[in-house]
Order: C-alpha cells, then structure tokens, then sequence
C-alpha cells in the first residue's frame, strides 16, 4: 500500500489562452462587481484540475482599489461546482467572517454557456500552514458554533469530492447519510479504476457490518448527534495565512452539515485527511482539536470511525483521476 502519490504525477497546468493579462471580464463577471467599477486587470492566480483561478483588480467608483477571485470552471458539472462552492463558502463565511473569504456571485458566462464562475473577495493568502493552536480554535469555531437549520444532515446543494457529486439530501441519521455517500463513492472509483473482486468484497463487508458496528452506537441507546457544519475539504491545499491579517485562512469550501462530535474523525469529510501521512494536517492537529473539542460516545471507537473516515478519503482520492490508477494504491 502506498502512504503517498507518485512524484511524476503531473499537476494541473494553465492553458496558453489563459496566461496573459487582459482587462477584459464576461458580462455577468461585470454585473457581479460593484456598480460604476472599472477593471484595471486580470491573471491568472493558478489552476487546479477543474479549474482556472484569475485575479480581477478593480478601481471603485471612490477611487479605491479592491481585488476579486475570480474562479472558472467548464462543463455542466462545472456549473454545479461552482453553485455548491458559492453556497458553502458563504455559509462558512458566515460563521468565520475573519477566516473565509466572501461569496461575491457565481454563474454561467453570457459569452459561452459552457464556463460557468464564481467571484469571490480576494485574500493575498501565503502557502504556509498556521500555528497549530490558532487553526485547531477557528475549525472547533465553525464545528461548535453552527447548527443545522432543521437538525438533519446533509446540505441544501450537492457538493462535490474533487469532481465526483456527492448527494447531500438531507438524513435523519449519520449513518445513512454516510452508508449512502460510502456506497456511491464506490460506484464512483469503480468507475474510474475499474472492477476489481476483492474491491467489490471489501466494499460490501464495509456497507453491511463495518459501518453499521462503528456509526450507529453513536445514534443508540439514547444518544444523539448534533448535526454542524463543516468545512468540507480540510487538507492543507485548502489552508493559507492571511498576508493581511496574519490569522488561518481556509477556502476551496464543499459545506455539509454532519456531526459536531466525532473526535479524529469528525466526518465523513472533514478530519479523514489528518490521518494519512501524505498531509500536512496530521494527529498534532488531531490532539490539539481534542484539547477544544471532546469525542462523541462510545468514546473508544473514535479512532477506529476515524480509520472508516480515511478509507472514504482514499476512495475519494482514487476516483478523480482517471489517468493515474496508482491512487488505488493509497
């Protein structure tokens, strides 16, 4: 099994057309900023494999400037990544305003109803993880501090993993919301990687006694999960250190409400990174999580939920690359 991905998989790379500066933004780009604002310039910020990322530098109408992340994805499915990320950056932001960055508007271009954006307030964001303490307190925030509007999990959009959908219809329990989302998954890195029989095997011994012996105790016997919300993608490729204000900045949002308390594990997508030893994100992080927050009962399952947790964030991992099949390995 490997603990990391090959150093010869290629990373996502900018298109010629998108390199050079220009003035110009789509129509709709234009409706979303503030009236009377004048572009001064736009580039390219990055690029990821779904996406193209574009700095948008605007003169307001009182003669200040101000910058937008401009955002842009191709495809149909590329308009609902950008609906489900407008929706959960913005109910993120709304309980960490000092943290996130703001929802600005997303949309479909008026120029080609193939690409589709979202614009969003720009942060000059360094590459570098936080101290561990100051980012552990702003995640058990957002965990601790939010509810589900009518105490259910799921969110009010489908949200994605990497590109794959993940159904966020809302359900009574963790469990079935996580059996469901377990299950497609691995319909989805079927797909990608092919048929395997011992895959097919493990899989269904997960769904029918795995799962059921580690979630559902947490949902019995007169225990109950408080659903919140969550992040969604925490890795750190999705953290940075705000340049201005030199406090945790986290982005890249795929909001869900899932369980408050599920220490090292706390959901289906938002602490199983921390596990594996291919992210910067590791169990310090975990233990400083746990000095804030305590696990939910039984209390010695939470590792072994956590390992479920991993397991899901490997089948993740192996079904958005289809070129690459050594993400199975992991």
């Amino acid at each position: 099994m490997r603990t990391d991905i090959d150093a010869s998989f290629t990373p996502a790379q900018i298109p010629e057309e998108d390199k050079a500066p220009t003035a110009e933004v789509d129509p709709v780009v234009r409706a979303a900023l503030p009236r009377g604002s004048t572009v001064k310039i736009v580039t390219t910020h990055g690029a990821s494999f779904w996406a193209i990322a574009k700095k948008v530098e605007v003169a307001l109408p009182d003669g200040s400037d101000k910058s937008y992340f401009l955002k842009i994805y191709s495809s149909d499915v590329g308009k609902r990544m950008a609906e489900a990320e407008f929706e959960g950056t913005a109910a993120v932001h709304a309980a960490l305003p000092r943290n996130t960055s703001g929802a600005i508007g997303w949309g479909t271009y008026e120029s080609d109803p193939n690409k589709h954006f979202l614009l969003l307030d720009f942060h000059d964001i360094e590459d570098e993880m936080p101290h561990t303490s100051e980012l552990v307190s702003v995640i058990a925030k957002l965990h601790q501090e939010t509810l589900s509007p009518n105490g259910k999990f799921g969110f009010h959009v489908g949200i994605y993993g990497g590109c794959q959908p993940i159904d966020t219809s809302w359900t009574d329990t963790w469990e079935e919301f996580f059996t469901r989302t377990f299950q497609n998954s691995l319909k989805g890195e079927e797909a990608i990687q092919g048929h395997d029989y011992e895959m097919t095997e493990l899989g269904e011994a997960m769904i029918n006694k795995v799962i059921p012996r580690l979630l559902r105790p947490m949902e019995s016997g007169g225990r109950k999960l408080k659903p919140c919300l969550l992040h969604g993608d925490l890795w750190h490729g999705n953290v940075g250190i705000d340049l201005a204000t030199d406090e945790p900045m986290l982005y890249d949002f795929s909001s869900l409400q899932t369980p408050r308390k599920l220490i090292t594990g706390l959901t289906v997508v938002e602490m199983h990174p921390w596990r594996a030893t291919r992210y910067r994100i590791n169990r310090t992080h975990q233990k400083a999580y746990r000095r804030l927050v305590e696990p939910s009962a039984p209390e010695e399952d939470h590792d072994d939920r956590n390992a479920l947790y991993g397991v899901f964030n490997d089948l993740t991992v192996s079904s958005n690359w289809s070129a690459n099949k050594q993400t199975r390995e992991l």
